[in-house]
């Protein structure tokens, strides 16, 4: 999961706009650069921040993260929650939950599911909570399928009868999952077409979005009735098709094969390609897909060439020359099921493009963090390219890759890039390096990190905040700067 979602080239901080002064006291400056994540905004842009803080996973915040359990705003409640998992166990305390209200622990369950963040004692003890509503029973009685956990029978079979039609679609679906009742499902499923547009609309997305991460075949026969609802909205039929591929199994993907056959668009054409392609249906035979349309034609390409595994790398890397943000994603999908170094030609194609094509990039950033992570070995070769390319802008794409990954020793990598042509580039290098250093900086890269920290980096806000955290760190005021935080926030 990326956290340090980082615009790049053209949504960092403006050329001299952070030129004309220095924060005096470095200390006051990074507490209010930490300060911009824990103060409520309109428009939750301190969310960002929060999300770049989480990812260093330190241990030294769990007393900020923790005071934000006090607060009375909902996202503020719901990041201390996750973030306090992430550094811990690894998954939600759920007596923490206690003093949420229903909809901020409906908040946190789904991304708590999204994050994995819950194991299967979390979920039975939260199935346990007296005054848990339908929604969020039926959304853990799904999950905890998977992991062994068995709902309450009889709270299922109450639920099928609800008065809300999306609960009591759910809760029959999973009663035919657990092979303890069909019949309710059946009725749902004749119900359907008597249902006005809005609640079709709603059932369908809310079925679709669960069975898009949980594989439900039982769901099949109303996936297909849905598929096949011309009233519905284009986007919505194709998630429900994409719930259908999400069963991994052979009705499943026949649903699929008989969408692109009937579809009235190319583009329609284009999104079950690629949904194939992400979902790894293996089909030899592409036709419906294929139309006259040069995009198609190389999406059915490349979806024969995984399933016979013949000309896979001339195929993908077709893919990415087509300079297109849909098709990239399709390669990118193909590629990371590959080994990373007997996938390099696929990688370099990636990266090549990203230089050519702005909107590109946040692709390659993926490679770089993928790469990383992998400890695959052309990784070194993707990060020299990037800090060699004409275009300066494009340094971003390595360093923020890097940022992304799981913290290993990039040293050497942060080293070569601090003296780029681009300040922002730079400033990130120099993040990097402090990331990535257990030991003390030198002189010259503490003032260079409080510089960053202070607003003269060129950077955004959230990388402002991880900038300040560091400095506080590796000058060894972390403690009393989280002292002061915490104090302010009680």
């Amino acid at each position: 999961m990326l956290f340090i979602m980082m615009l790049l080239s053209g949504a960092l901080t403006p050329p001299g706009a952070a030129q004309g002064y220095l924060e005096v006291d470095s200390f006051d400056s990074s507490l209010a650069a930490l300060d911009k994540a824990l103060q409520k905004t309109a428009d939750g842009s301190n969310h960002s921040i929060l999300l770049a803080l989480r990812q260093l996973r330190d241990e030294g915040m769990q007393p900020i993260f923790q005071s934000l359990l006090l607060s009375d705003d909902t996202a503020l409640r719901v990041d201390g929650l996750l973030a306090l998992a992430e550094i811990g166990t690894g998954t939600i305390d759920p007596f923490l939950m206690k003093t949420f209200t229903p909809e901020q622990r409906m908040i946190t369950i789904l991304a708590a599911i999204d994050l994995e963040l819950m194991d299967g004692d979390t979920i039975t003890t939260i199935l346990e909570f007296p005054d848990l509503r339908a929604v969020e029973f039926i959304n853990l009685a799904v999950i905890g399928r998977s992991m062994g956990v068995e709902p309450s029978k009889e709270r299922l079979q109450s639920l099928a009868s609800s008065e809300d039609v999306t609960t009591r679609c759910m809760a029959a679906i999973l009663l035919a999952e657990l092979k303890i009742d069909a019949t309710p499902l059946n009725d749902r499923i004749d119900e359907y077409s008597s249902l006005d547009i809005a609640r079709r609309e709603r059932l369908t997305a809310a079925l679709s979005d669960l069975g898009s991460r949980q594989s439900l075949p039982s769901a099949l026969p109303l996936l297909k009735v849905m598929a096949d609802d011309e009233a519905l909205s284009r986007g919505t039929r194709l998630a429900a098709v994409d719930a259908c591929l999400a069963c991994d199994c052979p009705e499943g993907t026949a649903i699929w094969l008989r969408m692109a056959g009937k579809s009235l668009t190319s583009g329609d054409r284009m999104r079950l390609g690629i949904m194939g392609l992400d979902r790894q249906v293996m089909l030899e035979d592409w036709t419906p897909f294929r139309d006259g349309r040069r995009f198609n034609d190389l999406i059915a390409d490349a979806g024969e060439a995984v399933a016979s595994q013949e000309g896979l790398t001339a195929a993908t890397t077709a893919l990415i020359r087509a300079r297109n943000p849909i098709l990239m994603d399709g390669a990118l999908a193909i590629a990371e099921r590959s080994d990373p170094d007997a996938s390099e030609e696929v990688w370099n194609a990636i990266i090549e493009a990203s230089i050519e094509v702005p909107k590109i990039r946040p692709v390659a950033v993926r490679v770089v963090t993928m790469l990383a992570d992998r400890k695959a070995a052309c990784l070194e070769g993707v990060v020299e390219r990037l800090r060699t390319a004409t275009d300066a802008t494009v340094g971003e794409v390595a360093m923020i890759g890097l940022l992304n990954a799981e913290p290993e020793d990039s040293t050497a990598h942060a080293e070569r890039y601090r003296d780029h042509p681009s300040r922002t580039v730079r400033s990130l290098a120099v993040v990097l390096e402090a990331r990535n250093n257990k030991d003390e900086l030198d002189r010259k890269s503490l003032d260079e990190l409080a510089g960053v920290a202070s607003g003269a980096g060129r950077v955004d806000p959230a990388m402002r905040a991880v900038a300040a955290w560091l400095w506080l760190k590796h000058s060894k005021q972390h403690e009393r700067a989280v002292a002061r935080i915490v104090s302010e926030a009680s």
